[in-house]
């Protein structure tokens, strides 16, 4: 077995040190082993995660980048604290991070933690804890009362500008669709006779322009959406 040194400035926190090394022997947990850096263990945990998607992979580059240009990058994830993830999660956050942005991380960081757990490289996970101190940066975005889409409709379909698209509208507003699940739509996912849609892909662009497509966002997005008499009048229309 390979020896190892431990230093320490004082006896007393060399003292702590060997307390340390006992308390994660009792657990299994190898001091060594726990060396490795905080950004390494998120690399290694996003290295096992394949066959994501292409949004799912531009969110763990763009939180790699941020652990990566982090103070705590190097940190060994044996001296992870949650106290160092939180300062850093409000730094962030003064330096204009959106509260969306760092919660993504934040699922990131929790990930690779409890991977590194799950090694027997940390005694436990530092990274499960609630954001709940973060100031919460969304924006309010209210939904349209159901008078307000009436008299949006009555528009789109009475304007000559806009009537070509106003069953797009339409269709969006009934169903609850996302944009790129009705891009995706195709003819044999719409049944005329049982008045139904089925959602299962959606048409994707990269920022390359190149356009991929993709399942729902999770399972519970693979639905059956029923169709209104109008609704499905308008859709055979179109």
């Amino acid at each position: 077995q390979k020896r190892v040194t431990v230093y320490a400035k004082t006896l007393n926190e060399l003292r702590e040190k060997e307390k340390e090394i006992d308390s994660l022997k009792t657990l299994g947990v190898s001091y060594l082993s726990g060396s490795i850096s905080f950004l390494s263990i998120v690399e290694q945990y996003i290295e096992t995660k394949r066959n994501r998607s292409y949004n799912t992979i531009q969110n763990y580059k763009y939180a790699v980048k941020n652990i990566a240009n982090s103070p705590i990058a190097s940190l060994a994830v044996r001296d992870l604290k949650r106290s160092h993830l939180k300062n850093w999660y409000l730094k962030l956050q003064e330096n204009g991070a959106g509260s969306g942005k760092i919660r993504m991380i934040h699922t990131v960081v929790r990930g690779a933690c409890q991977a590194a757990m799950d090694d027997l490289l940390i005694p436990y996970n530092p990274a499960l804890f609630s954001l709940s101190f973060l100031k919460n940066t969304a924006k309010h975005k209210p939904a349209m009362l159901p008078e307000q889409q009436k008299h949006f409709l009555e528009f789109l379909y009475t304007s000559k500008r806009w009537k070509k698209r106003a069953f797009i509208v339409e269709l969006l507003l009934c169903t609850g669709m996302r944009i790129s699940e009705l891009c995706g739509l195709r003819f044999k996912d719409v049944d005329f006779k049982s008045q139904k849609l089925s959602i299962n892909h959606q048409l994707l662009r990269e920022k390359s322009g190149r356009f991929y497509i993709s399942p729902p966002k999770t399972n519970a997005g693979s639905r059956i959406i029923p169709m209104s008499d109008k609704l499905c009048a308008h859709f055979q229309e179109f």
